[in-house]
């Protein structure tokens, strides 16, 4: 990783970025996978050692041979299976471009829990309806959406737990006042003790989604401090911009925001237009509207575990309108 990127993500972690800066790097972290991991990586590291106790050291290549030290301790200690010997080298370069170029000591003390093997879920292509679930250690429930994975240590620490999201999942959170709950994705941190809640955070997407269906949950961006938390309580939704790091809090609009949980789509007073592209995200399929006078025609409707093909005549019938398919897309017309 050069050292002009690792500058800027400790620039932006340090809170020393421009606007235009910070939209520059997550611009950069969407064209560039490597550096999304890196920098989704380091973020975590920055969060967990914020409260961490560092010792005065008397200088920056002192500070990184004392946690050399450290690391190969633990690294010697444990049987070789157990420890992930890349992420450990990598977390070390982190800390070492932490300690070098960002001209502070703020730099994370390895202990054993975190060497733990990481268990990475992914969501498989799945159907509508038909989300993978995973039920944690705690409890605690999660739908894995299609393209969709969480990564965590294998056993939550005592006094919090934690993952990482990429993609979309539905949470049910076990309560726990001990322990709360942090998810961490696309710069974005939710906290939440005990509740369910909705999160759509794919690497292609500039906004995280999180919509909250029962209780509370916090959202603040990686970079900030706890006086810039966001609370969303139920029936509401939070929007967090990658671009810009801004958050905000409205009710949710969105009557499908489940809908991929729960294979149900519902319609009421919807111009045809957002329908459309409410069914092509479900579905994953093209649908094209060949007179624009009809996108803005309002539907009232709901489906339930339905075919594509069902929902098309439903359509149809109700709006008093053709379709066809043609290929692998159908087509709406008058």
């Amino acid at each position: 990783m050069d050292k002009i990127f690792v500058k800027r993500i400790i620039g932006y972690l340090k809170n020393e970025l421009t606007q235009d800066e910070i939209k520059e790097l997550f611009i950069e972290l969407q064209t560039d996978s490597k550096k999304k991991i890196f920098f989704d990586d380091l973020s975590l590291i920055w969060q967990n050692s914020a409260n961490t106790d560092i010792p005065d050291l008397p200088d920056d290549y002192e500070a990184y041979r004392k946690f050399m030290e450290r690391v190969t301790k633990i690294k010697d200690s444990k049987p070789l299976k157990t420890i992930n010997l890349r992420k450990v080298a990598q977390i070390a370069a982190v800390i070492f471009c932490l300690i070098v170029f960002g001209g502070v000591l703020k730099y994370y003390f390895l202990d054993k829990d975190n060497l733990k093997e990481k268990i990475i879920l992914t969501g498989p292509e799945i159907k509508p309806g038909d989300p993978k679930k995973v039920t944690l250690c705690d409890g605690s429930e999660v739908w894995l959406n299609s393209s969709s994975q969480i990564e965590y240590a294998d056993g939550f620490k005592k006094n919090k737990r934690e993952l990482i999201l990429d993609g979309e999942a539905f949470f049910n959170i076990a309560p726990d006042s001990e322990r709360p709950f942090y998810i961490h994705a696309k710069g974005a941190i939710i906290k939440v003790l005990g509740t369910s809640f909705n999160i759509s955070a794919y690497d292609n997407d500039s906004l995280l989604v999180v919509a909250v269906f029962t209780g509370k949950v916090n959202l603040y961006n990686t970079n900030q401090t706890s006086e810039a938390v966001f609370v969303i309580s139920s029936g509401q939704q939070g929007i967090f911009s990658c671009l810009s790091g801004l958050i905000k809090v409205e009710n949710t609009k969105n009557e499908n925001m489940d809908s991929w949980k729960t294979g149900k789509l519902a319609f009421t007073c919807q111009p045809l237009k957002s329908v459309i592209e409410t069914l092509e995200k479900y579905y994953g399929e093209k649908i094209i509207i060949n007179n624009t006078d009809l996108m803005n025609e309002m539907l009232t409707s709901s489906f339930d575990n339905q075919a594509l093909e069902e929902v098309m005549q439903v359509i149809a019938l109700t709006m008093d309108i053709k379709y066809h398919k043609e290929m692998d897309m159908y087509i709406l017309s008058k």
